[in-house]
């Protein structure tokens, strides 16, 4: 229904702006009134579109089409074994390191700094700034406005560059993605992402199985002494 939908994206909208207040002051309270108005309006979403289905296989098709419960509880049953083990190494190894951390105390990252250092990576993988852009937001996304423009965001901590980094990282594999779909198919299904599913596979591959690697680093560690020279030449 017309009224429903009109509904859906007003209290979408006023959301947003509820959770950054609620985020800078860290007060849950503040969104909470907002986040059971959106789950609610979910619940009516599901009984609008197929009351007969599980309400998660529901909401689960808007993001991956024909994706459903009975195929992924299987795969998640096979992969729960393992990753159970895996954290609890991590765990362990956490503990035994402490709180070390790679960044020394009191050094400062200055935003324009971490700007010209993300930009310029962001770049070198790939992403095209003269049909797109970056800016500062709460938190790091990306959104195609049109064909030509695709934009990213990311956020900055000046006691934390990393932060950054991987938020570009991320999000630059998002807009890699959307910049490489066919502009003659602009428009039409055969120019969109095939799935929300393949469009964070582009994301992660760039954030993790390209970010976190030596091979990057060797790549991307003496750029980062350049944009930051107070940084210790003993770490790396």
């Amino acid at each position: 229904p017309t009224e429903f939908v009109e509904r859906c994206t007003r209290v979408r909208s006023e959301a947003m702006h509820v959770w950054q207040e609620a985020r800078q002051k860290s007060d849950f309270s503040i969104f909470q009134p907002m986040l059971e108005q959106l789950v609610d309006l979910a619940r009516q979403k599901i009984a609008y579109l197929d009351p007969q289905q599980t309400p998660y296989d529901t909401l689960l098709d808007d993001f991956e089409i024909g994706l459903t419960t009975e195929y992924l509880d299987p795969l998640f049953d096979g992969l729960r074994g393992g990753l159970i083990d895996l954290l609890r190494r991590i765990e362990v190894a956490k503990s035994a390191v402490g709180k070390t951390s790679l960044l020394p105390e009191g050094l400062s990252y200055p935003i324009s700094q971490q700007e010209a250092f993300c930009t310029s990576i962001s770049k070198q993988m790939g992403f095209d700034f003269d049909a797109g852009r970056m800016d500062p937001s709460t938190h790091p996304f990306s959104i195609t406005i049109a064909q030509g423009d695709a934009r990213i965001t990311t956020r900055y901590d000046e006691s934390d560059p990393f932060s950054c980094l991987y938020a570009v990282l991320h999000e630059t594999g998002h807009a890699l993605y959307e910049q490489g779909l066919p502009a003659a198919h602009a428009m039409t299904p055969r120019g969109e992402a095939i799935s929300l599913g393949v469009h964070e596979s582009q994301s992660r591959l760039w954030e993790n199985q390209v970010g976190r690697t030596e091979q990057f680093w060797e790549y991307a560690l003496p750029r980062f002494r350049e944009a930051f020279p107070d940084f210790p030449e003993h770490i790396g």
